[in-house]
Parts: structure tokens; sequence; C-alpha cells
């Protein structure tokens, strides 16, 4: 079976990386917005190939950087929610609730989540 231009659903099989393009191993909506890709040693990124964790940028929306708890600029840390992405203006949101409930959306605005959380705070 050939690869090298296959998108991965998850990376939790993948035991040699060498066998796909960085294109196989796009994350989705990149690095806040920024093109990267996952890597045997961590996420990089697509452009210049570095590790983010040694060169972290700012959103390519907001130009914030990452909370210092590492959540997503843009949302913060919401209660009852192990992670979450307001798409950073390439690719869609979501929310991943503690329970497993998944909601995606288009922008933060559209969802009016800061509204919800603060009713439920």
């Amino acid at each position: 079976m050939n690869t090298s231009n296959k998108k991965l659903p998850y990376l939790g099989h993948i035991d040699s990386f060498e066998f796909y393009t960085k294109e196989a191993l796009e994350v989705s909506g990149g690095e806040l917005g920024n093109k990267a890709y996952y890597s045997k040693d961590g996420i990089r990124y697509m452009d210049n190939d570095e590790l983010v964790k040694n060169n972290p940028r700012p959103c390519v929306k907001c130009n914030r950087f990452r909370n210092s708890d590492d959540t997503d600029p843009c949302l913060g840390k919401l209660p009852g929610v192990k992670a979450a992405c307001c798409g950073h203006g390439v690719c869609d949101g979501y929310i991943f609730f503690e329970n497993g409930t998944i909601i995606r959306f288009g922008s933060v605005k559209e969802t009016q989540i800061t509204t919800y959380f603060n009713k439920h705070e």
C-alpha cells in the first residue's frame, strides 16, 4: 500500500515516520494556524522543519501566543474541557469535552462560546 500521500485519521498506529511525507503527516489546522506536521520527535513547522516547542509562533489570525498553560490564546482554559481550538482562521474550531462530546464550529463568534462558558462557570 502506498502511504506517501494518504492523510492519517490518527497517529497512534505509526511506528515508522519515514514512510510518510510531511504532507501526509500534516497537523489539521497547523500550530496556531502555522502549517505543521508530526515527526517522531514532535510537531515541526512545514516551512523550516523546526520543532514547534523550540520556536513558538503566534496565531496567524490574532497574532497572540499560546497561554502559559498551553491553551489556545483565543479560548483559554474552559471548564469541563479536555482540548479546544478556535481554528485560527484556517480551519473549523472544536471543543472536546471531558465526557467525550465534541462540538465543531466555523468561528468562535459564530457559536458564542464565551457567552456560554461565562453563564456556566
